[in-house]
């Protein structure tokens, strides 16, 4: 296998088989929580944290989001989200204490910021592809603080030095003094909404989003070789939670040879854009194939044992009859280029025998009945 095949299979199986860990629950809550399943949930919390959490909620009311680790706010006063965290971290700037009380505000953040950042305070967090700035202390006067010392220094007017020393100045101030510093009472910048990075496709040969007129145009060989790269990355994908899900043989055997196939497909799929000069786009059939994907992942996911093998067989069958149709009835016909047409042919002959292969195993009671 060549450098670039051996580079691309890596860079998918990290995208497809590891979780991405965040520190902030993510989930947009529906409805705000009520007052005795709060009391229930922090009951047994460590006392700073439960004293913290009534404090947020005397100010903004009940929180959206309750779990047994954290209460969320969402878009309450200045703030896109509030956390209160039962676990506490301890943290020696500028004074000994515990992080457990994180605010987020919107904030585009210069790439070549990141590191001073970082060596400014470890509590104030960037989460460029969000386009969010996150400050995680013990008081919502010291986020202010920290993150208004961190637009400080993202925009140049203090070096990393002097907004230390300028934290722990205000600190002081605000413990001891009779006017507590302007700092700590509010944000001193506006946040900036719509600031999402999503960042430059660097993978030779990847999709890229549809914009513009693109995500309405006619299907062509720009969303055939999208469709081509989607279709097995989709199985690669799935494949490779099967493999680690199911405890039956067969279904593990079938689910690593579909794997290597599609593995195989994606390689040649990723290697088409440059080799015909076609930049593939995301649009039409790519964002069906996706969507069904997604859609069927998270319904499998849901399931365990005999269920889960009998419903990956059904979802195989399935979803491979799909790609099928829309192989002959929307890619086909739009391919022009002779590679594009040849990479369709042999995909559709893998695709074809996989569903055969489907079939057999879901005729043959090879998806035992545990």
């Amino acid at each position: 296998m060549s450098r670039i095949g051996s580079a691309l299979i890596a860079s998918f199986t990290l995208a497809f088989g590891s979780l991405a860990v965040a520190d902030t629950p993510r989930a947009e809550a529906t409805k705000t929580s009520s007052r005795p399943e709060v009391d229930k949930t922090i009951a047994s919390w460590p006392a700073k944290p439960r004293a913290v959490a009534y404090q947020m909620i005397k100010k903004y009311g009940l929180p959206q989001g309750v779990t047994p680790t954290a209460l969320v706010w969402h878009n309450n006063g200045p703030w896109k989200r509030t956390t209160v965290y039962r676990e506490e971290v301890p943290h020696s700037f500028p004074k000994p204490h515990t992080d457990l009380l994180e605010q987020v505000i919107d904030a585009r953040i210069p790439p070549d910021k990141l590191d001073e950042l970082a060596k400014y305070d470890g509590s104030v967090h960037v989460h460029r592809t969000e386009g969010e700035l996150s400050a995680r202390c013990d008081m919502e006067e010291m986020n202010f603080l920290a993150l208004n010392l961190a637009n400080d220094v993202a925009t140049g007017k203090k070096s990393v030095a002097a907004a230390r020393a300028a934290y722990a100045k205000n600190v002081v101030e605000f413990m001891t003094g009779e006017k507590p510093p302007a700092y700590t009472q509010g944000l001193a910048f506006k946040p900036a909404p719509g600031a999402k990075d999503p960042d430059k496709v660097t993978m030779p040969g990847a999709p890229q989003p549809a914009t513009g007129a693109a995500a309405s145009h006619q299907v062509d060989d720009a969303q055939v070789i999208a469709a081509l790269i989607t279709t097995n990355s989709n199985e690669v994908q799935l494949m490779h939670f099967v493999g680690m899900t199911s405890k039956d043989p067969k279904i593990q055997a079938f689910a690593a040879t579909l794997k290597k196939h599609h593995a195989q497909g994606l390689m040649k799929a990723m290697q088409l854009g440059p080799q015909t000069k076609v930049q593939p786009i995301e649009a039409g059939p790519v964002l069906e194939m996706k969507e069904k994907a997604d859609e069927g992942m998270a319904k499998l996911a849901a399931l365990d044992g005999a269920a889960f093998d009998r419903a990956f067989v059904d979802m195989t069958i399935q979803g491979h009859e799909r790609t099928l149709a829309t192989i002959d009835n929307k890619l086909v016909p739009a391919a022009t280029k002779p590679k594009v047409k040849a990479a369709l042919t042999e995909t559709r002959a893998a695709v074809a025998q996989h569903l055969q292969q489907a079939k057999q195993l879901q005729a043959g009671g090879a998806v035992s009945s545990r």
